[in-house]
């Protein structure tokens, strides 16, 4: 059975960019590739925002192109609604790990989506959360630009 996954923000950041950059359009490639080989991908309420909040204001990203591939986002991904659970949870693992509280609550919400891998870019590569979850930088066999 294949794992199921999460992806991190920045993944579908990658994503939703046009960017011509070779390095971006690398990583654009390696997370379609992800996509074809993982098809059940978990992303919580936390993601989607934050991934709006990204586009919208770093990017300056139209809201309606935003909008659009949020909803063909939501048609191929499982969301995990957080709850106030995952809060306590976030700050139980921000003292047992060192993690900012943000990082962890992504954490929390993979463990309790059953997601065996945590696909981001941000943390560390190879790092294992509670003999659950092992977070994996897809990124890091890209040779650099």
């Amino acid at each position: 059975m294949q794992d199921k996954v999460f992806f991190d923000t920045n993944l579908w950041v990658y994503l939703f960019l046009s960017s011509s950059k070779t390095e971006d359009i690398s990583k654009r490639d390696k997370i379609k590739d992800l996509l074809k080989d993982y098809p059940d991908i978990v992303i919580s309420n936390q993601v989607l925002n934050e991934i709006s909040n990204v586009l919208l204001r770093k990017y300056k990203i139209d809201n309606n192109y935003v909008e659009q591939h949020l909803r063909k986002l939501l048609n191929i991904v499982e969301l995990y609604l957080l709850d106030d659970n995952n809060t306590f949870d976030a700050l139980t693992l921000v003292n047992r790990y060192c993690l900012s509280f943000y990082d962890a609550l992504i954490i929390s919400a993979a463990i309790d989506a059953n997601c065996n891998i945590l696909f981001s870019e941000d943390m560390q590569d190879g790092f294992k959360i509670e003999n659950k979850l092992t977070i994996i930088n897809p990124f890091n066999s890209l040779s650099p630009t």
